[in-house]
């Protein structure tokens, strides 16, 4: 061989170290050799027969030992590595742990050597460890999350990926093992604030910094009538009503855009195109290098409140001017009582001249008035001593109607409508003569060529709903006395006026402007809420809401009754005032139905053309500019003749829409609406036969 070889013996003097050991002893030996020359392995098998002859067997294990090198190199980049990472490593076979690397074993709380032997379920909270072993016997790769427990018990979340590798003679699987603890409870401080912005009653939106919008919250969606899918993408222009001119939005901007907060109160619009105010804050949103890459936007509606803070300021000027004419009326009164005594006084005299006596008794009569003039201002301010009674109002009525029938001319017609089972108030019987005959008397002037006055009775409750939108109106049990004509009407500037002392439409000397704050007043002094609804050359309805003598046992009956059943129909609901239409979208929102809003006769035609297959029900208003509630109707049912139509309106069933109502058989709601009546009537109207609506309309008991 070393003469084969050149230099064998000079690199390996190994050889020939055992060929002397096998001389020496006779026994063979077996190894193995690098020969460097060659850079070959080789696997010797050396033996002597003499002592003196040596026979050598080599076998060239080149390939097998370059192998097993790499291998070895293989595994200790493999430790390097795993050592080395941030997320832990474990590597298993049959659910038995065969190693990990450091940081695997720090989150467990164990050292390598506890680990080596224990099985993965060991280690597994006892929830994940069914679904984690399926999950490593599949061998599938993909992440996966689960939760493993630490030795001192604690459990914590994990994500981990598999593969299968070669280990140590056989297929193991190796996993790396991320603690997503943070991330967890990052996601879940995500969640929450996301479900408190989608909960909010707040509106909120956020746009980019060019105004596009990416993101608006369910309030927003019920605020504006839009929808999430019809807004992103869009910018908040959508909203624009044209009360802002260009340097309220200019200033807005400005301020945003340079990286500070903007408050103020818009006016904006609608889907549906009806206004309504909100309070708005919108902030910039900066990234971690402080650059603005959003502005979020919340918004606050306080239409509502604005009505009522209207509605505040009216009854606070009532209560004024109702104070300075108690304080007025008495001074006057004192005055008064001096002119009449003196008067009186005089006239006595016997021997006083006739043509001075004609005089006093014109003073006299004169100063008589004026204490007249003087009680009706007394009774508006509620300085009056009124002589409460149980009362049945049917009855008054009754026996005030024969008076009526004398005074009124004869060309008006009194129609009563008196609900049976009428409850008794606790009322002064003059002083609802007073209220009874003034709005008669009024009545009467608006129709100088005749009409039909209305008087109605029907026992009423009104709502927590109802009492938030009405300032003065208490939730309770009611009797209400409706007064109705069909004279020329008023217009919304008028009837805010019309309680107000010695205000009035006629001309000098036809009236006090008196009798309507009488009526006012007397009705407030029997603890009562009263409301006019009037449209020009439609007619004036007066409804007074009288509390009811009911015992504890009714009061907890009525509070026991469950609101009626809702549902998941579509209604078109069509209405020119947005506070009414906004308050019926909302009883029937909140009862399951789906609503659709219009604003006057023409748009609700239009909607309902396109939509007639998915409107189940329609509530339609009567006086609407544009298009007539009646055309609109008539414009609904020449599409279709079945179609289901409930008439709202806040005149008298007993006037003009009593004649819509029978000539074409549909069913009436009064306004403003109150949830039970709205619920019941739609629920009826929607449980109806085809074609089924009343041939005629017939009061509900409420």
């Amino acid at each position: 061989m070393t003469e084969v070889i050149p230099g064998v013996k000079e690199s390996n003097p190994e050889l020939f170290e055992i060929y002397g050991r096998v001389a020496l002893t006779g026994l063979p030996e077996k190894f193995e050799t690098y020969v460097d020359p060659l850079g070959f392995w080789f696997s010797t098998s050396v033996y002597s027969t003499d002592r003196e002859h040596f026979v050598a067997v080599f076998d060239n294990i080149t390939e097998r030992k370059r192998s097993e090198e790499s291998l070895r190199d293989s595994e200790e980049r493999f430790r390097v590595l795993a050592e080395g990472a941030f997320e832990g490593v474990v590597i298993s076979r049959n659910s038995v742990i065969l190693d990990a690397n450091k940081v695997f074993c720090d989150k467990l709380g164990y050292t390598c050597k506890e680990l080596v032997g224990m099985k993965i379920e060991d280690i597994v909270a006892p929830e994940f460890r069914d679904s984690t072993l399926k999950y490593i016997f599949s061998r599938r790769e993909e992440a996966y999350e689960s939760a493993l427990v630490r030795k001192d018990g604690q459990v914590f979340p994990i994500q981990m990926k598999g593969k299968t590798i070669p280990y140590e003679g056989g297929a193991a699987s190796i996993a790396s093992v991320r603690d997503i603890s943070a991330a967890k409870k990052a996601e879940d401080v995500q969640k929450r604030l996301a479900t408190a912005i989608e909960q909010s009653a707040e509106a909120v939106l956020i746009t980019d910094t060019k105004g596009i919008i990416h993101y608006v919250n369910p309030a927003m969606e019920r605020i504006t009538g839009f929808s999430s899918e019809a807004l992103l993408g869009k910018t908040p222009a959508v909203f624009k009503s044209d009360r802002h001119d260009s340097d309220f939005y200019q200033q807005l901007w400005d301020t945003i855009r340079a990286g500070a907060v903007w408050s103020g109160r818009f006016t904006n619009k609608r889907k549906d195109g009806s206004l309504f105010h909100a309070d708005v804050t919108i902030s910039p949103v900066r990234n971690t290098s402080g650059e603005i890459t959003n502005f979020v936007a919340v918004e606050h509606d306080v239409t509502e409140r604005l009505q009522l803070s209207s509605q505040l300021f009216q009854a606070q000027k009532m209560e004024a001017v109702g104070t300075l004419a108690g304080g007025v009326a008495h001074d006057f009164n004192n005055l008064l009582q001096v002119v009449l005594g003196y008067s009186e006084l005089v006239l006595s005299e016997e021997d006083l001249p006739a043509t001075c006596r004609d005089d006093l008794a014109r003073i006299n009569q004169a100063a008589k008035n004026g204490a007249d003039l003087v009680q009706r201002l007394l009774t508006f301010s509620r300085k009056t001593e009124a002589r409460p009674r149980p009362l049945n109002l049917n009855k008054r009525i009754e026996q005030l109607q024969k008076m009526l029938s004398r005074t009124l001319p004869k060309m008006i017609e009194i129609e009563p409508s008196l609900a049976y089972g009428l409850i008794e108030i606790n009322a002064d019987p003059t002083q609802i003569d007073q209220v009874l005959m003034n709005l008669a008397v009024n009545a009467m002037d608006a129709m100088p060529e005749g009409g039909r006055l209305a008087i109605t009775t029907e026992n009423v409750t009104l709502d927590e709903a109802y009492a938030k939108t009405h300032l003065g109106a208490k939730p309770g049990r009611y009797v209400l006395l409706s007064v109705s004509d069909t004279g020329q009407g008023m217009d919304k500037d008028t009837v805010q006026h019309i309680f107000e002392p010695f205000f009035t439409t006629k001309g000098p000397g036809e009236g006090t402007g008196l009798g309507l704050a009488m009526v006012y007043g007397i009705v407030k002094q029997h603890g009562g809420y009263i409301t006019c609804y009037s449209e020009p050359g439609e007619g004036t309805t007066f409804r007074m809401y009288f509390p009811a003598l009911v015992s504890d046992e009714e009061l907890l009956v009525i509070e026991a009754q469950a609101l009626p059943q809702g549902g998941s129909e579509t209604i078109l609901l069509v209405d020119d005032e947005e506070l009414i239409r906004d308050l019926g979208a909302r009883i029937l929102t909140k009862a399951g139905y789906k609503v659709i809003k219009a604003s006057n006769g023409k748009e609700a035609l239009d909607i309902y053309r396109a939509r007639s297959q998915e409107i189940s029900l329609v509530i339609l208003d009567l006086i609407m500019p544009e298009m007539a509630g009646r055309q609109c109707l008539e414009g609904i049912l020449s599409l279709d003749p079945a179609a289901k139509v409930v008439i709202a309106s806040g005149h008298s069933i007993d006037g003009r829409t009593k004649q819509i109502l029978t000539s074409m058989g549909k069913e009436f709601i009064r306004k403003p609406y109150d949830v039970r009546q709205v619920l019941e009537v739609v629920r009826t109207v929607l449980d109806a036969e085809q074609g089924g609506a009343n041939a005629e309309y017939s009061e509900r008991p409420k």
